[in-house]
């Protein structure tokens, strides 16, 4: 016989009003645990296709962000690497001006000055060698190629540059074996060049584009190797040989025409710096903009939700000890 009160679909019902209670506590406390009204775009529908476009731009302007990081190293490496070729240039001409101009012989000297330009030389290839994550910074759009390749020893560059050249034409030319017809020291140069002559730029925001990137034979550097060549080299401008003032001075012009064109490199850079400063700056300020719209519709209040979830578990609890109670009741409590 039957002894409750409740129908089957009395019980039904109650059932299901206890599971919707109980998944409302469930999404309470995972948004009190996660801070976040939904875990999906389900439930914030009316705002989703905001909420994506947001998390989309907040994507792109974090890659910006990230790539120029990359950028700033390679700014700064670009930077040291300067700073070092004026420093060496500036003692090529404190070596010529000294030593080898002077038509000083180099028994005189404590270090024999083509020694000393051969080893600068050296120095010089070494900083257009040079390397950030795997890549070769002066070498074009050839990044895995080592863009400048000078003999290793005096007597090896020696052999494959002449001492041939007039006053008004090359200050030197390369010997048998290198290709013909040059007819300007930067080509000469070139011959030494492995890179390619791709001008870099970088984007650093969907609008904004840098130009820094530096080629091994670019004018500053090739003035600076040319000259230190023909200090090596040439028997009329170093000591020992015929001294020949035109010479001389095409030295110390190139010389001087490299330290101005490392000036100019280093103000481009600068100005490069300041580009990607400001840049910057302006991502970040449009990130945090954007992650608080972002958070106007994903984040909940702490507090608020806290006071919900306490709501909602004694509504939880009240509704199982009225189930409970209603559960008890039997038509022999009536008789």
């Amino acid at each position: 016989m039957v002894s409750r009160v409740g129908s089957f679909t009395f019980t039904s019902q109650n059932t299901q009003r206890l599971l919707s209670a109980q998944q409302k506590m469930i999404d309470l406390q995972t948004q009190v645990a996660t801070g976040k009204r939904s875990q999906d775009y389900l439930k914030i529908a009316n705002n989703s296709r905001q909420l994506i476009n947001l998390e989309n731009s907040v994507d792109n302007a974090q890659q910006y962000v990230d790539q120029n990081a990359r950028v700033d190293l390679k700014i700064k490496a670009y930077n040291a690497s300067i700073e070092a070729l004026t420093q060496l240039a500036y003692e090529a001409k404190r070596l010529y001006t000294d030593s080898v101009g002077s038509g000083a012989q180099p028994a005189d000297q404590t270090i024999n000055p083509r020694d000393r330009a051969f080893a600068i030389l050296k120095e010089v290839e070494a900083q257009l060698n040079l390397k950030i994550d795997g890549d070769y910074l002066f070498a074009g759009a050839s990044v895995d190629t080592k863009p400048v390749n000078f003999p290793n020893s005096q007597t090896d560059l020696e052999s494959q540059v002449g001492t041939g050249g007039s006053s008004t034409g090359p200050a030197f030319e390369l010997n048998a074996g290198a290709p013909a017809s040059f007819t300007s020291d930067s080509a000469n140069i070139a011959y030494f060049y492995t890179g390619d002559n791709i001008d870099l730029t970088h984007r650093i925001d969907d609008d904004v584009q840098i130009d820094f990137a530096m080629r091994a034979n670019e004018d500053a550097f090739t003035q600076l190797m040319g000259a230190l060549v023909v200090m090596v080299d040439d028997p009329d401008v170093h000591p020992g040989g015929t001294f020949d003032s035109s010479k001389s001075d095409f030295v110390i012009d190139q010389i001087i025409s490299a330290i101005e064109g490392l000036q100019t490199q280093a103000q481009k850079l600068g100005f490069a710096a300041r580009r990607l400063e400001s840049t910057n700056e302006d991502l970040e300020t449009f990130l945090n903009f954007t992650q608080n719209e972002i958070g106007e519709i994903q984040d909940i209040d702490p507090t608020e939700a806290i006071v919900r979830m306490q709501e909602a578990a004694l509504n939880l609890e009240v509704s199982y000890q009225a189930t409970a109670r209603i559960n008890q009741l039997s038509i022999a409590n009536y008789i």
